[in-house]
């Protein structure tokens, strides 16, 4: 891990993949900012591996901003994501359309779009964004994820070519099936070979190094 890459910022960092991740660039002395909604979930965060914590919602990025205010960001982790419904799309709530667009797209574009301008401008920093195979594939009741999930995807590809000679980098992970309550509605197929949230969280640890 590069020497020069010393704090990072992780969003969803109370459960799964976020806390997970937390952990790991804890372990390799890297400042870790959580940003999470769920204090208690913060206060254990804080406590086992000193992580500074932010409370606050993802699509609050003024907030978020706020409570980073001075601090050098080196490493983004846009790890925050719902699948509020598998519902078939002529029966979702037009709500949960908007919220999973919120939370999925629009919360790490605006965040990234922050805390890009010190990283340019200091010609250091690696945003990971958290993908998934629903952005990759089509899987049934899945519509406005996926949707959210590729749109992101899409989204780091053209960041990559803005982002050309700043010594920036941009990656994306796209996990698999993973071991979390919200694989449950999930197919059997898609199950039989879950990923666990810290192998996951190894492959951030893993980018940062090369």
């Amino acid at each position: 891990m590069s020497d020069a890459l010393r704090v990072a910022v992780v969003t969803g960092a109370t459960s799964g993949i976020g806390k997970a991740t937390v952990q790991a660039l804890r372990s390799k002395g890297l400042t870790v900012y959580a940003v999470g909604r769920n204090e208690e979930a913060l206060s254990e965060l804080a406590a086992t591996c000193g992580a500074q914590t932010i409370r606050a919602d993802v699509r609050d990025t003024s907030a978020i901003v706020e409570a980073l205010k001075g601090v050098e960001v080196d490493v983004l982790v846009n790890n925050a994501g719902i699948l509020s419904t598998r519902a078939v799309f002529q029966e979702i709530d037009p709500a949960e359309i908007d919220a999973m667009i919120d939370v999925n797209l629009k919360a790490p574009m605006h965040l990234t779009r922050a805390l890009l301008p010190g990283m340019v401008e200091r010609r250091r920093g690696h945003l990971i964004f958290i993908g998934s195979i629903g952005g990759q594939s089509a899987f049934p009741n899945s519509s406005a994820y996926g949707a959210s999930k590729a749109g992101l995807s899409l989204f780091c590809d053209n960041l990559r070519l803005d982002l050309l000679g700043s010594s920036v980098r941009v990656s994306e992970i796209v996990p698999g099936a993973w071991r979390h309550r919200s694989t449950a509605p999930l197919s059997r197929a898609i199950r039989q070979m879950p990923y666990s949230t810290m192998a996951i969280a190894r492959s951030s640890r893993k980018i940062l190094r090369r």
